[in-house]
């Protein structure tokens, strides 16, 4: 009844909210309708700010993920193998970017319980200008990198990586105001950032 209750009021408040979730789900026996999808990107095309996008845990890696609009929450069920399910929601890459006409970016993406090869915060979609990345929040991940590659990126403000285990490392090639990295796990790796005040707590 207690569980009732609480998915009860967990739809109610999203709905409330005007948030919509989105599934993604790419095992055998998934469920089909509306809302459901089989690739993280149909659920990314589909997606309006505020939306959640769950992704199912599952035995087979989901591919890739470039988030273009705003305020966007992707979340899995955790990497804690020893607790929940066996399986555990798997992407090869995330990216932030900002859409073709320069008018909405992923500013605002909260990523949390994935396991996530790498991380692209503030792509920059080629012919489009520059934009800033801002409010960003990685939490509870198992993370290979989280990297701009090149120059060509956006700058970032107020990027939160926390709580996070690092296979590798974290590496900011452009400028960053309030980039706070606190309270993540670095498994022989290590972290380099450019520029602004910011506070890294490891």
């Amino acid at each position: 009844m207690k569980k009732l209750i609480v998915i009860f009021f967990l739809f109610f408040s999203l709905s409330a909210l005007g948030q919509t979730t989105r599934i993604v789900d790419n095992n055998f026996n998934a469920p089909t309708g509306a809302n459901v999808y089989t690739t993280l990107q149909a659920a990314a095309d589909a997606a309006v700010p505020g939306d959640i996008i769950y992704v199912q845990p599952s035995p087979t890696k989901y591919g890739t993920i470039v988030i273009e609009k705003s305020n966007i929450t992707l979340i899995g069920i955790g990497f804690n193998l020893t607790k929940d399910l066996a399986y555990s929601s798997v992407i090869t890459n995330v990216t932030l970017t900002n859409n073709a006409a320069n008018t909405d970016n992923g500013s605002g993406t909260r990523i949390s319980g994935l396991t996530i090869d790498n991380i692209y915060p503030g792509s920059i979609r080629s012919g489009t200008g520059g934009y800033t990345l801002r409010d960003v929040v990685v939490e509870n991940n198992n993370i290979g990198t989280f990297y701009q590659n090149s120059s060509a990126y956006a700058p970032t403000e107020n990027i939160e990586i926390k709580d996070n285990y690092f296979r590798s490392y974290c590496y900011m090639y452009k400028p960053s105001t309030n980039l706070l990295i606190r309270n993540n796990l670095f498994a022989g790796g290590y972290i380099v950032f450019i520029e602004g005040p910011n506070t890294v707590e490891i």
